[in-house]
C-alpha cells in the first residue's frame, strides 16, 4: 500500500473512532430519575369534552422533566429503527437501565390523572424496550425487565369495574401486552390478550365504540385513541406469530374504517352526537402508519398524512411499522 494510501486510511479509521466515541460521549445516560407524578384532571364537563387550558398547560409544566428523559430515549430509539445504529441502539437501553435503576414512575402519584399519564408513559417505554431487548446485555434486561414489571402491576391496579370500561382500559391492555412480550411474562401478555378481546366486544356493528361516542365533540378524537391501544397490540401479537387483526370477525377493521370515514368526512360524528366534530390530534393517529403497512390501500394518505409519531406508541411509528413489517408492501 502506497504511504499516502495507508495515511488516508488511518485518518479515516480515526475519523470514524472519533465520531463513535463523540456520539458516545453524547449519551445522557445519567439523566434525573422522576419517581413521583403529578397531574390534574383537566375536563370541565360531564361530558369529557371540553379542556381547561390553563389546567392543561400546568400538567405540561408538571411534566415536563419527565418528559425531556423519556423523549430522549425515544429518540435514540427513532435513530435506531432509522438506520440500525448499535451506538443509538446501545444509548437507548443504557438510558432505560438508568431510569429502572433509579425506580423512574414508581413513586407517589398525585390523582387518577397522574396514574393515567404513567400508564401512558408505561405503554412507551415497554414498546421502545421490545424493539431493542435482542440487543440488550443481561444486566440491562435483569435492570429493565423488573422495572416494566412493576410499572405494569401499578397500572394493571388502576383498572375500573367492566361497566365503566372505556379507552383507559384498552391502554392497560396494551401495557399488558407490550409488557409481556417484552419480558417474556405469559400471564401478562394473556391479560393484554384478554383486554384486546373487552375492546373488539364494544365495537359496534357500525364501527363505533358506545363509551367514545358519548364524548360529543371530542367522539371521533376517543374512537381514534381507543384504537391506537389496539391496532398497537395487534402489531406486537403478530410478532408473536398470532393475528389478532382478525378476531371477532375483524372487529378492529370495523372500528379503523369509521375512524377513517371520520377523519375524510367528521360530519357524520356530528350528526350523531348533536356538536360539531373536533378534529383527531395527530399523536392520537400515528397508529394508522401500522395498520396501513399491514392494510395497503385501506386508509388514505390524505385522511392521516403524518409524520407518525408518539412517545406513548414507541416513537416513529412510521420507521417502526417498516421494521416489524419489512415484508409488507404498502404505505406507512
Amino acid at each position: 500500500m502506497k504511504r499516502s494510501t495507508q495515511r488516508a486510511a488511518v485518518a479515516a479509521a480515526s475519523l470514524l473512532i472519533a465520531a463513535a466515541q463523540a456520539r458516545a460521549a453524547a449519551c445522557p445516560a445519567d439523566g434525573p430519575v422522576v419517581r413521583d407524578i403529578a397531574a390534574e384532571a383537566f375536563y370541565t364537563d360531564a361530558k369529557f369534552s371540553i379542556v381547561d387550558p390553563a389546567v392543561e398547560a400546568r400538567n405540561r409544566e408538571s411534566l415536563r422533566a419527565l418528559d425531556k428523559t423519556l423523549w430522549a430515549i425515544v429518540y435514540r430509539s427513532d435513530r435506531f429503527l432509522a438506520s440500525g445504529s448499535p451506538e443509538d441502539a446501545a444509548c437507548a437501553l443504557a438510558l432505560l437501565a438508568h431510569q429502572a435503576a433509579g425506580g423512574a414512575m414508581l413513586g407517589t402519584m398525585s390523582s387518577r390523572q397522574a396514574g393515567y399519564e404513567r400508564k401512558w408513559r408505561t405503554a412507551g417505554m415497554a414498546i421502545v424496550y421490545l424493539g431493542l431487548r435482542e440487543r440488550a446485555s443481561q444486566e440491562e434486561r435483569t435492570t429493565i425487565e423488573p422495572w416494566l414489571g412493576r410499572l405494569a402491576d401499578a397500572v394493571e391496579a388502576t383498572d375500573t369495574r367492566p361497566e365503566h370500561w372505556n379507552n383507559h382500559h384498552y391502554w392497560i391492555g396494551l401495557v399488558d401486552t407490550a409488557v409481556g412480550a417484552a419480558t417474556g411474562d405469559e400471564a401478562r401478555f394473556a391479560r393484554g390478550r384478554k383486554i384486546y378481546d373487552d375492546g373488539l366486544a364494544a365495537i359496534a356493528a357500525d364501527g363505533t365504540l358506545p363509551r367514545e361516542m358519548e364524548r360529543g365533540r371530542r367522539a371521533l378524537h376517543y374512537h381514534a385513541y381507543a384504537a391506537a391501544p389496539l391496532t398497537l397490540s395487534a402489531a406486537i401479537a403478530a410478532r408473536r406469530g398470532e393475528d389478532w387483526w382478525e378476531r371477532r370477525d375483524g372487529a378492529l377493521h370495523r372500528l379503523v374504517g369509521r375512524v377513517v370515514a371520520g377523519l375524510e368526512d367528521p360530519a357524520w360524528f356530528a350528526a350523531r352526537t348533536g356538536v360539531e366534530s373536533e378534529p383527531a390530534h395527530p399523536s392520537a393517529l400515528a397508529w394508522i402508519a401500522l395498520y396501513a403497512r399491514r392494510f395497503p390501500g385501506r386508509v388514505p394518505e390524505a385522511a392521516a398524512p403524518g409524520p407518525h409519531r408518539s412517545s406513548w406508541l414507541g416513537g416513529d411509528l412510521d420507521a417502526l411499522a417498516r421494521r416489524w413489517m419489512p415484508g409488507t408492501a404498502g404505505g406507512g
